[in-house]
């Protein structure tokens, strides 16, 4: 019986993606440029070396990475009607040329059967086995990818202080307004002694600063801190809370503005410095130098965006001024967070797990909150506070002392409850900004229903207007039994 890739299959097949996609990365940061000439490649890449084999092979595939990150189906509809996401198609004919006549017959019948899907994906081999058949052996040899040290947990030690958890009083609440934006789910106040039997050198130990759990730290609740961001993000905030608040008044309300931050995917601590903190503890921890490191260094600094090497002035994590570097992004020409978050990727690589003895999932299980590690995203309620308005935004260094973040957002913590998903809470605001978003892109096709939920997310807590959950009455009763809440 034919075996079609429906949402049970989603996560094996997200593994496998994830897996072939780090091959391929590595290879267009290794290959030489010279050698992307053989004949068997010709039709797959162009010659413009390595640039073209991201913008070609990988920026598409890590798209649908992405978006199939966030929980987003695969495929629509059931049965008959069953149609795997276009896209999918794509990035599964791009990670291995082989599966381009399956994945155009499935274009044309709406059908991709598992053995022709996984048979080759399963081997490890995708394009980094194309690529290694044509090329000298002793210039580049194809990595094993199944070698990545095995997981062995991590130790950490909560030295913190937080707030008495406490239910929101909803009926306080009536009058005002109420909106989201992301928040990623690390914890804050852990000690990590240990990543993957590895001690942490104390003088490289750091405490987690972030998350859900920042606006319950009892010391910056006593100061009225909610959260903290970069300047840009924190001023547009401010700004769109202003005017929530005017269209609040405006409306017979009390002006006051709430907000429950929502839970964002996977990845999203790699914004803050958090996790590069925690690499460069491991690898002066192990004493290691700069020719350990040299491999994984060399390719951040050889990335290449638009033709250009952004990163080529990274120091390295073995330089004492790597951390600096990391924070302020200087010399950088992507900026802080984007090496951040190239910095942590090539360094969660086999190659770069190897370097450093570790496991990457032990790395991000120690930074997270251990009430949101497996959380759901673009869910909301674990935290929730009341901005203050005439306060604003101020600088960290003059607050929470915040190590990724310039700016802390001034507020009160008002109370926590469970997850709930985004699109309940806000409910008809929700469906409103989600009638907004096209149905159809600018060539005629039609964009997936699992897209639009997502475009729909982002335009809710990312500044859209009209964004806020006017809280009357009705809605209040309506939040209260949609939390449990008497």
């Amino acid at each position: 019986m034919t075996d079609y890739l429906k949402a049970p299959d989603q996560d094996a097949f997200l593994r496998l993606l994830s897996k072939s996609l780090q091959n391929m990365t590595d290879t267009a940061n290794q290959i030489p440029s010279s050698m992307f000439a053989p004949p068997a490649i010709r039709p797959f890449v162009s010659n413009k070396a390595n640039n073209a084999l991201g913008d070609t092979f990988i920026k598409p595939t890590q798209t649908l990475a992405e978006d199939a990150s966030y929980g987003m189906p695969l495929h629509s509809g059931t049965g008959m009607t069953y149609r795997p996401d276009p896209r999918f198609i794509d990035a599964a004919a791009l990670v291995d040329p082989m599966l381009r006549p399956a994945g155009l017959a499935a274009k044309a019948t709406g059908k991709m059967t598992m053995e022709q899907l996984l048979k080759q994906l399963r081997s490890g081999e995708g394009m980094v086995g194309k690529l290694g058949d044509v090329l000298d052996p002793n210039m580049y040899a194809v990595p094993k990818r199944t070698s990545a040290p095995p997981s062995s947990g991590f130790e950490r030690t909560f030295v913190g202080k937080q707030v008495e958890n406490k239910i929101p009083n909803f009926d306080q609440m009536i009058g005002g307004s109420l909106f989201t934006f992301p928040s990623d789910s690390t914890s804050r106040g852990y000690l990590i002694n240990k990543i993957s039997g590895i001690p942490i050198d104390p003088k490289y130990q750091k405490v987690t600063e972030g998350g859900f759990m920042f606006g319950k730290d009892k010391d910056l609740a006593d100061k009225g801190i909610a959260y903290a961001s970069n300047l840009s993000a924190a001023s547009g905030q401010l700004k769109r809370a202003k005017l929530e608040a005017e269209k609040n008044i405006a409306r017979g309300g009390t002006g006051k503005i709430f907000v429950a931050p929502s839970t964002m995917a996977s990845g999203a601590e790699n914004f803050s410095t958090q996790p590069t903190e925690q690499l460069f503890g491991l690898a002066n921890s192990q004493g290691m130098t700069r020719n350990n490191l040299a491999i994984i260094d060399d390719m951040v600094r050889n990335t290449t965006v638009k033709g250009k090497q952004p990163y080529k002035n990274w120091v390295g994590m073995a330089d004492s001024g790597a951390l600096e570097q990391l924070k302020t992004g200087e010399g950088i020409d992507a900026g802080a967070t984007a090496l951040r978050k190239l910095v942590k990727e090539k360094y969660e690589s086999v190659t770069g797990q190897k370097t450093l003895n570790y496991n990457a999932s032990d790395l991000t299980n120690a930074l997270l909150d251990p009430k949101l590690a497996n959380a759901p995203k673009h869910n909301l309620g674990d935290v929730w506070y009341q901005l203050d308005l005439e306060k604003g935004i101020r600088p960290s260094a003059e607050g929470s002392g915040h190590r990724s973040y310039s700016h802390d957002f001034m507020g009160q913590f008002v109370g926590s409850t469970p997850l709930k998903p985004t699109k309940d809470v806000f409910g008809n605001v929700y469906s409103n900004i989600e009638n907004t978003i096209p149905k159809i892109d600018k060539t005629g096709r039609t964009i997936p229903e699992a897209t639009r939920q997502l475009n729909t997310i982002h335009s809710l807590r990312d500044l859209h207007d009209n964004s806020s959950l006017f809280l009357d009455e009705a809605n209040i009763k309506r939040l209260k039994e949609l939390f449990g809440v008497k």
